[in-house]
């Protein structure tokens, strides 16, 4: 079946519009690329493996998959069809791991003994193909590609079922299901339980979080309670051991293969392994004005971080980014035509440190369903340049000293001064080394002589298009007395 044309055709931003917000985004971080609010789809996943690519997948107002395509950065974005797409797909999830191969799962809706369908593709999106993942009646909760030809995904579980992992080593053509996995909750019977957010930071092991309701045996009658655990696989996602999380779980992702992330209540869990995922070290890192959990976490480097957040409140960004591994996070403006409090984001992809996507929904202009959005960052998701060490501290009022700046925005060619109004000076031969460091060299201060402590002056960093770094005393340069 052939869906109708006004649920297939193009949202796609006039080009002379698109350039102008092109031109304008620096100032800001994220722009818009792409919106929909006739409430005919709702975009909830999106996998890019290229600075270039991307796939963002949702369903239609009908129930059937929808997937949207970039190859030009988003300049464009185009309705992939296909006679394979009529098929029930709801709650999708997509995983890109190149250009040419994506897979995407979507689930019944957890109807007793539904089907979990998946779409796939080996060229690129021009041809789809799909397959029965499982017939559970679970929805699809989490989904990982290791490779092309590797997919893993999860199952939520439901009231009669647990959860299961569903493998495909053929790109989504066959699927395979791992042993159920039991509940470990302290609980007497296990009402529900599922996994979900599965990452698989190399070909062995595996994360994910897992969801238990449990009652009690609490007289007089059994209690319901909600019970979130740790989980982890060393054999490819086969078998899987539980830990217990201290405030629950959320979305995860893994900078590196012993370090990963996981989503809880207005915090992060910093998770660290050193035997191969055997056994993993929790350390709960608070976010500060974070409403609820990151729905999503993408971590292009060991170093940079990406999150959002699906229900921001009036005080709240939806929009997170991090450059010390997750330990801290700072809140980041969105320019768009909608309140932020409208926008509710599902996933982000990072194929590179400054290239960043995020879907979500926004409010229907129909007032019938969701509307979809599609944002993009130039500058890895921050608005502003900003600092988090320089070192060496001090130097000689002559100047000389080779600076090296830590912190967050560095791109182009970035102007660092030295001190504040008519006293300012710029640091000569500064070398962008990477998104979050630059080295400088430090100018003769005009200031001769300094005071015998020294003189400290504002160090600032200033990014054609993104503006300055804020301004923070903690980052001053003091010049000594040579």
């Amino acid at each position: 079946m052939t869906l109708p044309a006004s649920l297939w055709r193009r949202r796609v931003l006039p080009l002379a519009l698109l350039a102008l917000v092109v031109a304008l985004s620096g100032c800001n971080g994220w722009f818009t690329q792409y919106t929909s609010t006739d409430g005919s789809q709702q975009l909830t996943r999106i996998s890019c493996p290229t600075i270039s690519t991307c796939f963002a997948v949702g369903e239609t107002q009908n129930g059937n998959p929808l997937v949207e395509q970039t190859s030009d950065a988003g300049q464009t974005w185009k309705t992939l069809d296909s006679p394979q797409l009529d098929i029930a797909f709801s709650t999708p999830f997509i995983d890109c791991p190149d250009a040419d191969h994506c897979v995407a799962v979507g689930g019944p809706e957890q109807i007793p003994g539904g089907t979990a369908h998946a779409i796939y593709t080996s060229d690129g999106g021009e041809t789809w193909k799909n397959s029965i993942v499982s017939t559970t009646g679970d929805d699809p909760s989490g989904l990982w590609c290791v490779s092309d030809d590797r997919c893993l995904v999860t199952e939520e579980g439901n009231d009669t079922t647990n959860s299961q992992v569903d493998i495909t080593t053929d790109g989504g053509a066959t699927w395979t299901a791992s042993p159920k996995i039991e509940p470990n909750g302290p609980g007497i019977t296990a009402a529900a339980f599922g996994l979900s957010h599965i990452v698989c930071p190399s070909a062995t092991e595996c994360v994910a979080v897992a969801e238990e309701d449990y009652f009690t045996d609490t007289p007089p009658v059994p209690v319901e309670v909600a019970y979130d655990t740790f989980a982890s696989s060393t054999d490819g996602g086969m078998t899987w051991h539980q830990m217990a999380l201290p405030t629950g779980g959320g979305a995860v992702a893994c900078p590196s293969s012993t370090h990963c992330l996981m989503a809880s209540d207005q915090a992060v869990e910093s998770l660290t392994t050193t035997d191969g995922g055997a056994s993993w070290t929790i350390t709960n890192e608070p976010v500060p004005g974070l409403d609820y959990s990151f729905s999503d976490i993408s971590c292009p480097t060991t170093m940079e971080c990406v999150a959002v957040q699906f229900f921001p409140s009036s005080n709240a960004d939806a929009i997170y980014t991090s450059n010390d591994e997750g330990s801290t996070w700072d809140s980041q403006p969105i320019a768009t035509a909608f309140k932020a409090t409208d926008i509710e984001l599902d996933s982000v992809s990072c194929p590179s440190p400054t290239s960043c996507w995020t879907v979500g929904s926004v409010p229907s202009s129909t007032g019938a369903g969701d509307g979809s959005i599609i944002l993009h960052s130039l500058s890895g998701g921050v608005a502003w340049p900003s600092m988090s060490s320089i070192s060496p501290a001090q130097g000689p009022v002559g100047g000389g000293t080779v600076l090296t700046i830590s912190g967050a925005g560095f791109f182009g060619s970035p102007i660092v001064t030295f001190g504040s109004g008519p006293g300012t000076e710029a640091a000569t031969n500064v070398i962008v080394l990477s998104p979050t460091e630059l080295k400088a060299t430090v100018p003769p201060c005009d200031c001769t002589p300094p005071p015998p402590e020294g003189l400290a002056v504002p160090v600032t960093v200033t990014i054609s298009g993104l503006g300055l770094s804020p301004p923070n005393l903690n980052y001053e340069f003091t010049y000594l007395d040579s």
